[in-house]
């Protein structure tokens, strides 16, 4: 059973220390921008006030849903909560979305991590979180977090680059370039021959393919972040001064869809729908020619049917599933074994 108590005890040692918790506020830019620039550095987007009311949201009294701890004048940790809606056995209810952990060197072991999230508890009813550390996973689960099986991640290397960077880790980086400058032609031609013509793809609007994306949920049976008008009108109007690239969204005319970001080096495959692999193998031709430079695709997989759907196409997976912590105040999750989610649902590229 989870026991909360310890946890507290460490947030009043912690307030009692001269630690204090707070959501973000303009007053705190300075505070921020200092704190985002010893841990993330050159991640402007991270510090912006603006950037984050976009992708955080607001509380009522104005402050950004980032919780803050602070000490000796200075912010020493923090954690984002991303608002969403959560459907669980057919309900809606308000969620929040942890990311963007972290805590200052010099403050690490001190408990603040912990404290930050039993300070969240009093004002999220429910909460989500993925991709947690063990050392993470042992405080959630004591102050009543459960650990859900998530999707599969799942990759395809459209060059060798990112594929040789994960699979020979800390390898000389010249030698890397040496490699993918090699390997690299091959497999352009490869991936001419592997792909497919099937389909024939249009550029279409988030609002014509909106009714197949609910129709797709309605089936799921696994909790799941709902996609509707408020979500997608947030997701993919970032900010126009941030925002690196557009969302592309397409159709076929036999009702298949999909919907992508190109974010750096990598390919990021938000939404789809696919009836066989001559309409998936089409979809990649098309990122293929289009998106030139890229070196990897990314999708998550969320049932044993996709993966092998996307093995076939070439993806390779992670051997560890996805995993992801939800918090319900109301015991939502006691009886559920596993969540959906898409690559767009959390943190994401954002």
């Amino acid at each position: 059973m989870p026991d909360i108590r310890k946890y507290e005890k460490v947030l009043n040692f912690l307030m009692k220390d001269g630690y204090s918790f707070s959501f973000l506020c303009e007053q705190d830019i300075p505070l921020h921008k200092a704190f985002v620039e010893r841990n993330w550095p050159g991640a402007v987007t991270r510090g912006s006030f603006d950037y984050n009311k976009w992708k955080l949201g607001t509380r009522a009294d104005g402050n950004i849903n980032l919780l803050v701890c602070k000490k000796d004048g200075q912010i020493v940790g923090q954690i984002s909560y991303i608002a969403q809606q959560l459907v669980i056995d057919g309900q809606t209810h308000d969620c929040y979305w942890g990311c963007n952990f972290m805590v200052d060197a010099a403050y690490k072991g001190a408990g603040i991590g912990a404290a930050l999230e039993v300070y969240a508890l009093k004002y999220f009813p429910i909460i989500l979180g993925n991709a947690p550390t063990l050392d993470s996973l042992k405080y959630k689960e004591a102050i009543g977090f459960k650990t859900l099986v998530g999707p599969t991640i799942m990759m395809l290397p459209l060059k060798a680059d990112y594929f040789l960077k994960l699979k020979l880790h800390g390898s000389n980086k010249n030698v890397l370039r040496l490699i993918s400058t090699a390997v690299n032609p091959f497999m352009s031609v490869y991936w001419s021959v592997k792909f497919a013509n099937a389909a024939v793809w249009k550029q279409t609007t988030i609002e014509e393919i909106l009714p197949l994306i609910r129709t797709k949920q309605e089936y799921l049976d696994a909790p799941h972040v709902l996609h509707d008008n408020n979500f997608y009108a947030w997701r993919f109007n970032t900010p126009q001064q941030f925002k690196k690239k557009e969302v592309e969204i397409l159709r076929s005319d036999k009702g298949s869809y999909f919907i992508y970001k190109r974010s750096a080096a990598l390919v990021y495959l938000y939404e789809f729908h696919f009836t066989n692999q001559q309409q998936l193998r089409s979809a990649l031709k098309y990122i293929w020619k289009t998106e030139r430079d890229a070196t990897t695709i990314k999708v998550f997989a969320n049932s044993t049917g996709e993966q092998s759907f996307f093995k076939k196409a070439g993806f390779f997976s992670f051997r560890t599933k996805g995993l992801v912590t939800a918090y319900s105040e109301k015991g939502l999750f006691n009886n559920v074994e596993r969540m959906h989610v898409d690559i767009i649902d959390g943190d994401g590229d954002i």
